[in-house]
């Protein structure tokens, strides 16, 4: 009599819970025991968040959302893996379930979670149509004239940069870090001096050196140096410098205290987990720059070979590391800018017709059948 399946439950439906959905079931011939995936998402399309930056703009839907259906079909894939639509609330390694907003509980046998981090941004849908979601982001930035986005990382940058590309002067943006120069201090002033640059020739109004806090008036108020320094009118306010890890669902003992982030191995085992679970992506405490190119790179061999020894009840020991630190930013269609850091030669600023040839003009839309194998 054979073994009943073992049960792979992802939790997060973004780049790293799809691919990986994508990835051990396009595997499955490979591995000697049976297994289904359960991929857990609230969504009812997949959302490229690189992409989606442009989407709040300009109408690039069909490059950015797509169907989840693919990823569970195919000659390779029969009835390996299925969608779950819902929200997880709370994990029970007792029992080993995750259980649902609505009430269903899901077992698992390896658990993974791959929750990326809560956007305060329109980057990501907070409802679940997401056509209708992004449309609405579009309709309110239209009707903007006066748009105050709050961080200047690359989110908030690239953002900035693709409403002025698209609007000109016909609104006004304005993009406050508390920093002097934009992106944080890991990348060197030389990069970070080029992208104000960049973004002063598109006409983005920047305030370095203040923080701004969003009021329920519609009103920011700056402060410099600790003391306040401006109230600004705004008809759009946007967050984009908190990182804030979407973990608020798993046992309070695997969480950093500090940083909200899930605290993993270097093989991403969960530290305090008791049964086996893997966190990866943004929500995990893995000391890098997340970034969507980490995944075919190093991060999906390692994730999936892991899984591959737990499933066959090995020892787990494949270890992450970085292979490349380095990020390309679209600053609307005809500008970009990027950087690798090499450790000995120090940081490398890539020339704008480089970036745009590694990314693509439209954000690496046209690679996302690619990223999810469905092409």
């Amino acid at each position: 009599m054979s073994a009943s399946p073992k049960h792979i439950v992802i939790i997060g439906g973004g780049v790293y819970g799809a691919k990986f959905a994508e990835h051990i079931i396009s595997q499955a011939a490979s591995i000697p025991v049976q297994f289904t995936v359960d991929l857990i998402e609230k969504r009812d399309k997949f959302v490229y968040l690189p992409t989606a930056l442009r989407n709040c703009v300009v109408d690039v839907t069909g490059d950015c959302v797509k169907s989840y259906d693919n990823l569970f079909s195919g000659p390779d894939r029969p009835g390996k893996g299925q969608l779950i639509r819902g929200v997880a609330v709370r994990i029970d390694e007792d029992q080993r379930v995750v259980l649902l907003e609505n009430g269903a509980k899901i077992p698992y046998d390896v658990l993974i979670i791959a929750t990326g981090q809560k956007w305060d941004t329109p980057l990501a849908p907070r409802n679940e149509n997401v056509a209708e979601y992004f449309s609405s982001v579009r309709a309110n930035v239209a009707k903007s004239k006066k748009i105050i986005i709050l961080g200047a990382g690359s989110v908030g940058c690239e953002l900035a940069c693709e409403i002025k590309d698209r609007y000109g002067k016909e609104k006004r943006v304005i993009l406050v870090q508390k920093d002097r120069l934009p992106m944080s201090a890991h990348y060197s002033e030389r990069f970070r001096a080029k992208l104000a640059h960049i973004m002063d020739q598109l006409g983005v109004e920047t305030k370095f050196g203040y923080k701004g806090v969003a009021n329920t008036d519609g009103t920011v108020s700056l402060f410099k140096d600790g003391e306040p320094a401006e109230l600004v009118q705004a008809d759009l306010v946007y967050e984009s410098s908190r990182y804030n890890p979407n973990s608020s669902f798993v046992p309070e003992q695997w969480i950093n205290a500090k940083t909200g982030a899930i605290k993993v191995l270097d093989t991403f085992e969960v530290e305090a987990a008791t049964t086996p679970v893997f966190a990866v992506g943004d929500v995990n405490s893995f000391p890098e720059v997340k970034l969507a190119l980490h995944i075919n790179g190093n991060t999906l061999p390692v994730l999936t070979d892991n899984v591959k020894s737990v499933l066959q009840g090995k020892q787990v020991d494949k270890i992450y590391k970085t292979k490349l630190d380095a990020i390309a930013l679209m600053l609307g269609y005809s500008k970009a800018t990027g950087v690798i850091k090499t450790g000995t030669f120090g940081d490398i600023v890539l020339p704008g017709w480089l970036v745009k040839r590694m990314k693509g003009q439209d954000m690496g839309g046209s690679k996302v059948d690619l990223v999810l194998g469905i092409a």
